[in-house]
């Protein structure tokens, strides 16, 4: 994503964001950064292709050239989704599909199984958290009775996404706001950077599942579809060899002999450790 002007400040006698198209020109505008309150100058560039800004006002006593705002690029886009989110409800809330690759319990096998389609659902209730370092989620979106916890995720706020991991949610997404661009060209130059930051929330770009609730079931049914194939093959097999019974085992390690149990893994009784790649 390209690094982005200040698309916002906050009123400093009301609180509320304001956005540059709604902002008297220069110091006129009364607003201060979101970030670290330095007061804003408001530019309305008067070329088609030059977008409505905030800057910061370099001849204020608060502003610090040597110090860098944490308000740029990709963390401009994470908060103004967060204000701006209870805009979504009612609107359509595009998730994305996710596969998923695990080991058969009975031979170790790599098996792959689809946990989740491409979806689009309207959002029936979204709350925001705004505390950076909290333990919250940036947003729980409600869509079918169901909440989905999002993270919005961008490279120069670390590790920090990960503190859902200490909350109670079964669906986590993230929402890569690195992967946001704004459209410099033509009319869209001329579209609110809120409008654009909403369309980024509910569309299908930056989208990723870090936990889905479906993912055990969607396991299990693919183990129990591939233990009864397997297991099918390899009764194929001995019954084309013409064996009556399940042959006998030699642990590679211990060379002891045992007779397996039908979909279980050949693991040695002995010593417990694993001796073949197949289901018996």
């Amino acid at each position: 994503m390209n690094d982005l002007l200040i698309p916002y400040g906050i009123n400093r006698t009301t609180g509320e964001i304001i956005e540059p198209e709604d902002a008297a020109q220069g110091k006129a505008c009364g607003c201060i950064c979101p970030a670290c309150d330095v007061p804003l100058l408001s530019r309305h560039p008067k070329d088609l292709e030059s977008r409505k800004h905030f800057a910061h006002d370099s001849r204020d006593e608060k502003y610090n050239p040597n110090k860098k705002c944490p308000l740029s690029g990709s963390a401009s886009v994470a908060m103004m989704i967060r204000h701006i989110a209870g805009r979504a409800i009612g609107e359509e809330f595009y998730t994305p599909s996710l596969e998923s690759k695990k080991k058969a319990i009975c031979c170790r096998e790599t098996l792959s199984f689809n946990i989740a389609r491409e979806l689009k659902n309207k959002i029936t209730g979204i709350t925001a958290h705004h505390e950076q370092n909290g333990i919250e989620p940036d947003l729980v979106i409600d869509i079918a009775g169901h909440k989905i916890a999002v993270e919005l995720k961008y490279l120069a706020r670390g590790s920090k996404f990960h503190r859902h991991s200490k909350a109670d949610y079964s669906a986590v997404l993230y929402l890569d706001c690195d992967e946001f661009e704004l459209q410099p060209l033509g009319l869209n130059v001329r579209r609110r950077f809120s409008e654009q930051a909403l369309e980024f929330l509910l569309g299908n770009i930056g989208k990723k599942w870090n936990r889905h609730p479906r993912e055990i079931i969607a396991f299990e049914k693919a183990q129990l579809k591939h233990k009864d194939s397997c297991i099918n093959q390899k009764l194929s097999q001995w019954q084309s060899e013409g064996a009556n019974e399940v042959p006998l085992i030699t642990c590679n390690d211990c060379n002891e002999k045992w007779q397996p149990m039908l979909g279980e893994p050949e693991n040695c009784p002995y010593c417990f450790l694993p001796n073949a790649s197949t289901c018996v």
